[in-house]
């Protein structure tokens, strides 16, 4: 697991970094922010942008500065976002400014597969966790709440609030280097949830968490 010890490149607010983002920041928020987001994972296209738009928010951004090692607070990021994207579309600005200088996150997760794969487990894999299968169908918010959680060291309660479980899939694919596309993932949560859940905790049990808290 790596620790969240670095810094932002572009400052949050220097939004006159990029004359063309602020632009497109003003006008269209949301997507300039989707399209900043999506451009911090190795392989993307109109589908994933629109992915985005729907389900980033301020999940998307704590898993951005988290795959930035960038020290901060789950909270702050939530503040952060939904309290300046109305003011001209400040995080919009700012993720288009960050992800145009760093590009795409470092891997470091040493048990990521070298070669593109697909999950250890299929999606109706889950006679051994008939239990899981249950809660994660069941209560789908708590389950997935905790798996992402445990992923991406976020607290539960915000894991639960903002970061929703298609977001911690797709992030938790190109994390291990899993084949997929986005749409599978918002079919695989909401289809089956308990499926889905017990097959993203097995991915997780064998390939481990990526970040520690922070």
């Amino acid at each position: 697991m790596a620790e969240m010890d670095g810094a932002w490149q572009v400052g949050q607010y220097d939004c006159f970094h990029s004359i063309g983002n602020l632009l497109c920041g003003c006008c269209c928020g949301p997507c300039t922010f989707a399209s900043g987001l999506v451009k911090t994972y190795t392989s993307w296209g109109i589908c994933d942008c629109c992915f985005m738009f729907c389900v980033g928010g301020a999940g998307g951004y704590t898993l951005m500065r988290k795959g930035y090692f960038v020290e901060g607070s789950d909270w702050g990021d939530c503040c952060y976002v939904t309290c300046c994207m109305m003011c001209c579309g400040i995080p919009a600005c700012h993720v288009a400014n960050e992800s145009e200088m760093r590009g795409v996150k470092e891997y470091k997760n040493t048990q990521r597969n070298p070669n593109p794969a697909d999950f250890r487990e299929g999606y109706f894999g889950f006679c051994h966790d008939i239990i899981g299968c249950l809660y994660g169908h069941c209560c789908p918010w708590c389950a997935y709440a905790g798996l992402t959680s445990d992923y991406a060291g976020t607290g539960c309660c915000y894991s639960c609030c903002c970061i929703a479980p298609a977001l911690t899939r797709y992030d938790m694919r190109h994390q291990y280097n899993i084949d997929g596309h986005c749409c599978t993932d918002i079919c695989a949560v909401s289809c089956c949830p308990g499926c889905g859940y017990v097959q993203m905790k097995n991915e997780l049990q064998v390939m481990g968490p990526v970040f520690l808290p922070g």
